[in-house]
């Protein structure tokens, strides 16, 4: 930051170290705002931090500052409610019940609606009428109890103010599940009750961890009292939801140090990919989880696409969909991409094979992938036919590009560009003799509403062969202007709202895609423009991103004069 003593930005920043459960970092950053707000007046009316920096301590069980700090937050009205419920936690956590309660009612006097300080003091002064009428105040104050979830809610509450029988007889109605048992473990371990204590934490590590998302900051040091390798699982969790990638994969560590456990190795995968900078860690941890779950189709589609990430032979990619058939039949995502790789091969039959066998599912955001290819694929057939001299076989495949089959789940967009079937369609016409037809093709190669593409190089040629080379060189610079744009830009995320594109695992660089994507535009535009030497450079550089990029094999055919 520009100025390490601002107050807005320091306190932001406490504010994201707090979320995190940062709470040394979170204090560092709220005394510089301290220090700042206290330059010239020791009683700033802008207390926030004060009592911000009251919290991280009070959670490192520092008593002394933190109540030193909530009382000096708690002059000004905008945290004086939360002050003083802080304060009373605090008298609590000293044995104070008398103090506890009155500062409880000075809480009550700012903010009379403030329910948990009601439902505290009802529980320390047995006021059942108290609880009844937060029941009415609140109709959902007490509702999900059950749950294990809404549960831990109020044992959180009730251990800062010592209510240990109350948050175990809470937890003991709740439905049983990991964090239900790892709580039980460490309040029994609070009690000195080491037998309660290993018996909970075996019941929290035995159960489905499937359904089990611990949340919370105040967990992580059940979780770390616990200390096993679920334990650790569970903990890593919740830090890798927090941002704080290194510690996650830390605790992870820990667990798959001790216990062949799939989903941890996984999420380090994960966590050394996109954070740590550890591409072939996380393929080692990814592959021992696969090998660990072999039948789990998620894990295998990550590993698909970690081995893309990773640029592998397009050998090595295909050889992982053709050991593992009835999982890349279990997905849409891994069934378009096996077919992708067979196409790119050359293995046209196959790849038609692989989609014709298997019913999609599109979803929002996952819209016109299948589709695409599908027109891709069918172009590639009909220019194979036409270069063997079956013209009339060519014209059915490519016009059968043009209509999705119903196991598609999906049809046609505003938006799609069919330049590529067209034109061939224009070819075949002239080798028919059909002049007229071939005139009508060209001019349909130009009727998309779409934006520039890949496609667009179609669309330049068909523009020279209707002896409009001023329009296709225009188009051709359009293309090369939005590629170099792409190239420039490649770290701005250019679109987010409906319809975006979904990143796939392993895939959120967003600078790796844009660099990628830039660099193929600018080299279809470039031998558009007759520049094959440029196309030859830009293509070199998407090659090193991923050599098994679909437009990137088309490309190099382009210039390899095989279409």
């Amino acid at each position: 930051m520009r100025d390490e003593g601002d107050v807005r930005s320091n306190e932001a920043m406490g504010d994201e170290c707090l979320r995190r459960g940062e709470y040394d970092r979170a204090e560092t950053f709220y005394s510089r705002a301290i220090s700042r707000l206290t330059l010239r007046n020791d009683n700033p009316y802008h207390t926030e931090p004060l009592y911000k920096r009251a919290l991280c301590r009070f959670a490192r069980k520092d008593w002394k500052g933190a109540e030193d700090d909530a009382w000096r937050s708690v002059w000004s009205y905008p945290v004086r409610s939360a002050g003083y419920y802080l304060l009373a936690k605090i008298a609590a956590q000293k044995g104070n019940r008398e103090e506890c309660l009155a500062l409880l009612e000075k809480s009550l006097e700012t903010n009379d609606s403030h329910l948990w300080a009601k439902y505290i003091r009802a529980v320390l002064t047995g006021d059942e009428a108290g609880k009844k009428a937060i029941s009415k105040e609140d109709p959902l104050f007490f509702e999900g109890m059950d749950i294990a979830r809404r549960a831990i809610d109020f044992v959180i509450e009730l251990l800062d103010f010592k209510c240990i029988d109350l948050a175990r007889e809470i937890l003991l109605h709740a439905k049983d599940g990991a964090m239900k048992f790892y709580y039980l473990a460490f309040l029994s371990k609070a009690e000195g009750d080491l037998t309660a204590q290993r018996k909970y934490t075996e019941m929290a590590d035995a159960c489905d961890w499937k359904c089990e998302f611990p949340a919370r900051a105040e967990s992580l040091a059940v979780l770390e009292s616990a200390g096993t390798p679920m334990a650790e699982y569970y903990r890593g969790c919740i830090l890798y939801n927090f941002g704080r990638w290194e510690d996650a994969c830390a605790a992870w560590e820990k667990t798959v140090g001790e216990k062949d456990f799939a989903p941890a190795l996984r999420n380090l995968a994960l966590g050394y990919y996109d954070h740590l900078s550890r591409p072939e860690d996380a393929r080692r941890c990814l592959e021992k989880a696969f090998a660990s779950a072999p039948e789990s189709d998620r894990i295998f589609y990550e590993l698909t696409q970690l081995y893309k990430a990773l640029n592998l032979p397009i050998a090595e990619r295909l050889a992982l969909y053709e050991r593992h058939p009835a999982l890349t039949q279990k997905r849409d995502d891994c069934t378009l991409a096996y077919s992708v790789l067979c196409t790119i091969i050359g293995d046209y039959d196959r790849a038609k094979a692989i989609l014709d066998a298997h019913r999609f599912h599109t979803y929002e955001g996952g819209e016109g992938y299948l589709t695409q290819h599908h027109a891709w694929l069918h172009f590639l057939i009909g220019n194979q036919l036409l270069q063997q001299g079956r013209a009339e076989e060519a014209v059915s495949a490519l016009l059968a590009g043009l209509v999705f089959p119903e196991n598609y789940g999906e049809e046609k967009n505003y938006f799609v560009n069919d330049a590529p079937i067209y034109l061939t369609l224009a070819s075949c016409m002239k080798v028919l003799g059909e002049m007229q037809e071939e005139q009508s093709y060209l001019t349909l190669a130009l009727s998309t509403k779409g934006s520039a593409t890949v496609h667009s190089y179609f669309q330049c040629e068909a523009l020279r062969r209707l002896g409009r080379d001023e329009e296709a060189n225009a188009l051709a610079r359009e293309m090369l202007r939005i590629g170099e744009e792409r190239i420039a830009n490649a770290a701005l995320d250019d679109y987010y709202g409906v319809g975006s594109p979904v990143y796939p695992p392993f895939g959120y660089d967003i600078e790796k895609a844009h660099t990628l994507t830039g660099n193929l535009m600018t080299a279809f535009a470039s031998l558009a423009l007759g520049d094959k030497s440029r196309a030859r450079r830009s293509a070199a550089v998407a090659r090193q991103i991923d050599s098994a990029d679909f437009s990137l094999c088309l490309l190099q055919r382009l210039l390899d004069a095989v279409l």
